[in-house]
């Protein structure tokens, strides 16, 4: 397991332990009048075919399953003993991919539930809280991200990840000139075209189940997207805060409001989100969200802080302030050279 599926076993371990769940601000600050008390964490285990229930009661944690009632009760402080091991654990690691045998007794103890819970969508983790708002207590799926490894993913890297480009002012350029930008790696090729007075023309977003999926978040979406990317790859700026600004002077959607920016930074907040809570690239979209609760980040220093429904804009904020563009690789996912004079650009979003 890496320090990412480690960090999703600290979350659970540690929400155990905690018996609440705080909410963060748009800087990943705790609010400390903000908080989820928990009822049950839901988690499926090696043990049976059926997820086992993580009961908090007072002080104890009370483990059941569909098919046993009442299997095993385990003071919480347990939970939180071996949460902090793990956490020195993951932060020891120096290597990407580690053991953790020092609370492989308690993993046995408590039923053996899955390290890295077994999904289909984006959530990894299942709660039921008590919404203090409303007195509900729902059923909710969280998407954990750790700040304890490398930068995570928000927006995975995918070959049908691929906008279509047309080089315009090629042709000017010599035979000699053009094959030595070919052997340039794609960041290196589109500032050099650039360079030489060559535009990049967006034509298609190449997969039509992701360009569908663009356009169920907004319809200029594509084009909006693009630019960025285009931003990005002549050297801009990597960050999403830095290219809404630029992609709001070059307004590519020709929007006639004075206040151009807020029109953009709203579109691409709902990409982000979307992003987060559900979209991918390669499966078709249909608004719906996978994640029903939202975030839980994992903080350097241990700590859980949570975006939810109710702190909706703070984890858009959050999301806006704290991702970035970034090249996958260019072989697997078939990209950054040029073809006749077309130009495939992917990219990938990752938490700063």
């Amino acid at each position: 397991m890496n320090k990412g599926e480690w960090s999703e076993f600290y979350t659970f371990l540690r929400l155990l332990g905690d018996g609440k769940l705080y909410a963060a601000d748009a800087n990943l600050n705790k609010i400390p009048a903000l908080y989820y008390p928990l009822i049950k964490i839901i988690r499926h285990s090696k043990c049976f075919k059926e997820p086992s229930f993580y009961e908090i009661d007072n002080e104890n944690i009370i483990i059941n399953n569909e098919n046993y009632n009442n299997l095993k009760k385990i003071p919480n402080d347990k939970f939180s003993v071996n949460a902090n091991k793990l956490f020195k654990i993951i932060k020891d690691a120096s290597c990407s991919s580690f053991e953790a045998p020092e609370i492989y007794d308690f993993i046995t103890e408590i039923g053996s539930p899955l390290i890295k819970e077994k999904s289909s969508s984006k959530r990894d983790i299942t709660v039921i809280i008590h919404d203090i708002n409303t007195g509900y207590k729902p059923e909710v799926g969280f998407s954990i991200k750790s700040k304890l490894g490398g930068d995570s993913t928000l927006f995975n890297a995918n070959i049908t990840n691929n906008f279509k480009y047309r080089i315009e002012g090629l042709d000017n350029l010599n035979r000699d000139l053009i094959d030595s930008i070919r052997s340039l790696k794609a960041k290196e090729l589109v500032k050099t075209l650039n360079l030489h007075k060559c535009t990049l023309v967006f034509e298609s977003v190449i997969d039509s189940n992701f360009e569908s999926n663009l356009h169920m978040v907004d319809s200029n979406f594509p084009i909006i997207l693009a630019e960025m990317i285009r931003l990005y790859y002549s050297g801009y700026s990597k960050y999403i805060k830095d290219l809404i600004c630029k992609v709001a002077e070059t307004n590519p959607c020709g929007f006639k409001n004075n206040e151009i920016f807020p029109f953009y930074l709203y579109k691409v907040k709902g990409f982000l989100t979307a992003c987060a809570l559900g979209m991918t690239s390669k499966k078709p979209w249909n608004g719906n969200f996978d994640v029903l609760g939202g975030y839980i980040v994992v903080k350097e220093n241990g700590d859980l802080l949570c975006y939810h429904i109710y702190n909706w804009n703070d984890f858009q904020e959050y999301l806006v302030n704290n991702t970035y563009i970034d090249t996958p690789s260019t072989t697997r996912h078939k990209f950054g050279y040029i073809e006749g004079n077309k130009l495939n650009l992917n990219f990938q979003i990752r938490f700063t």
